[in-house]
């Protein structure tokens, strides 16, 4: 996810903290995209400082250009995660998939009355989430550096990440 996950909606470029982040993913040999419910020239703007492949205008939660992607550069999604602060296009997708997924803490939620309404939609399912992780000691993921610790962890010598905007 771009817009939450990565940088706040108002960024449009990759910071420098990012473009350190990708750099050592790619040094690992994780392989990323960029899955987005945005449109073109916000995806493009912030995917081509960081040598990214995209696809725009997704309709995430639908899976169609997670796949289009997956298949045009040979990648098996039993070798995927996505990665993103919203339940029902992030964490959705990924479920639909049957990948991986990591939902994070928004960095600087927009407050428009439709995020405010997806928001309250998520609130029960964040909440069990937590209850369950507790359960487990296991934590929410609220950094994106907890996320590329856990990549590290996971990561073969292929694993693509497809990562999602989904504004």
């Amino acid at each position: 996810d771009i817009d939450n996950t990565l940088v706040p909606y108002e960024i449009a470029e990759p910071t420098k903290e990012n473009l350190e982040w990708f750099e050592k993913l790619k040094s690992m040999g994780i392989t990323l995209f960029f899955v987005s419910n945005n449109h073109a020239d916000r995806v493009d703007k912030y995917a081509k400082g960081l040598g990214i492949k995209y696809e725009y205008d997704a309709g995430k939660p639908f899976v169609k250009k997670y796949k289009k992607l997956a298949a045009e550069h040979g990648i098996k999604l039993s070798e995927c995660a996505c990665i993103g602060d919203q339940i029902f296009t992030d964490v959705w997708a990924a479920d639909i998939l049957g990948v991986k997924s990591f939902l994070v803490l928004p960095i600087n939620d927009v407050k428009t009355k439709f995020n405010k309404f997806k928001r309250f939609m998520e609130k029960p399912f964040v909440r069990a989430y937590k209850r369950k992780c507790k359960m487990k000691k296991k934590v929410l993921l609220s950094s994106i550096l907890t996320i590329a610790l856990c990549l590290s962890i996971i990561a073969g010598s292929t694993f693509a990440l497809f990562t999602s905007s989904t504004e």
